[in-house]
This record gives C-alpha cells, structure tokens and sequence, in this order.
C-alpha cells in the first residue's frame, strides 16, 4: 500500500466501517420504502374502485408524460 492510499484511510477511518455504516443505512431506507409501497399496493387492492380510479389516474399521467417527450423531441 503506498502512502497516499494509507493517508486517505487515516483521514476517513477504516473505509470498511465507512462502507457498512452507508450500507446499513440504504438497505434501512429501502426496507421502509418497500414496506410503504407494500402498503400502499395492500390498499388499493383491498379496495376495488380506488384500484380503478388509480390505474386510470397513473395510465392517463403517463399517457401525458408520454405526450409531452414526443412533443419535446419534435422540437
């Protein structure tokens, strides 16, 4: 290991506790961002009509987005 490798672990502290600490912390953020979306999807399927009013909610927003990238590219 040169000199400039070992400097920069001294200054950051092990890198790998560094890594860990990062790790834990997104797979934390993701667990809870499944568990809404999981939450999320239980609703809407429990409850029929708010499925229908939200896939056509979510299909005619697309349908928009869509619309507005061919516009762009026309441009």
């Amino acid at each position: 290991m040169d000199d400039v490798t070992q400097g920069r672990e001294a200054r950051s502290g092990s890198t790998d506790s560094v890594r860990m600490g990062y790790l834990r912390s997104w797979t934390e953020e993701n667990r809870q961002s499944r568990k809404c979306i999981a939450t999320l999807l239980g609703c809407v399927i429990r409850n029929r009509t708010n499925r229908r009013s939200l896939i056509s909610l979510l299909s005619a927003s697309s349908r928009r987005q869509r619309r507005r990238d061919t516009e762009a590219n026309r441009v």
